[in-house]
């Protein structure tokens, strides 16, 4: 038992019945492949799908443009490039930790202003 449920001139199919309106109920699919339809009769059939859907034109290729791979990377360049990644972490770690100090500095001077004191020790 299969349930097929309509589906824009064709039909979903279901082996399993699902919780939905419009089913329709039958004992087997036919033999075959390719597109579920319903004959003027109440029979079901498969449509053929095209085995071959001719190109209108053909794509264009353009001949200048040669396709060049890049050069790979020197030992060299890579050492600047992950020299330079590094410089980069260094900097964002250093202004993370000053970030982290000034606020440190800032609860400091709030605590000993609470406490009524002027010495920052």
């Amino acid at each position: 038992m299969v349930w097929l449920l309509p589906n824009d001139g064709t039909f979903t199919i279901y082996p399993v019945k699902p919780d939905l309106t419009g089913l329709i109920e039958v004992e087997e699919l036919p033999e075959g492949i390719g597109i579920l339809r319903q004959a003027e009769d109440g029979t079901f059939y498969y449509e053929p799908f095209p085995e071959f859907i001719p190109r209108t034109e053909e794509p264009e290729v353009n001949p200048e443009l040669p396709i060049t791979p890049e050069p790979p990377e020197t030992l060299e360049e890579r050492i600047a490039r992950l020299e330079s990644i590094i410089e980069q972490n260094n900097l964002i770690t250093v202004d993370a930790v000053l970030g982290v100090y000034e606020e440190l500095v800032a609860l400091r001077e709030e605590i000993a202003a609470s406490k009524g004191t002027t010495d920052n020790a």
